[in-house]
């Protein structure tokens, strides 16, 4: 196996990765709520996680698809990605490229 073959695979695998950890996010979000849910109960607040876990946890996955809506329509992730494919080197060759053409033109 060369050295190419090999970047690749760790690169697909990478962005397998990244996949899944959204995936995991949800995970960590109902445990974090279970976590939450649970400590309520040292303050006195009796909350049963049988009746109102899953009820909370939807509501709150619809909270983050909401933000994550909001963050959109405001422009921010279209901004985000604007700077994050700024630095990427092969936009920036792509764009420099685009520089010669134009002065070759005027």
């Amino acid at each position: 196996m060369n050295l190419k073959h090999l970047r690749s695979k760790l690169v697909h695998s990478k962005v397998y990765l990244q996949r899944a950890l959204g995936y995991a996010s949800l995970i960590n979000l109902a445990l974090i709520l279970f976590l939450a849910l649970s400590n309520l109960e040292k303050y006195g607040v009796d909350v049963p996680l049988e009746r109102w876990g899953v009820p909370l946890f939807i509501l709150l996955f619809f909270l983050l698809i909401f933000l994550g809506f909001l963050e959109d329509k405001l422009g921010i992730f279209s901004e985000e990605q604007r700077v994050t494919s700024g630095r990427n080197p092969q936009t920036q060759e792509i764009l420099k490229r685009l520089e010669r053409i134009e002065q070759k033109l005027k």
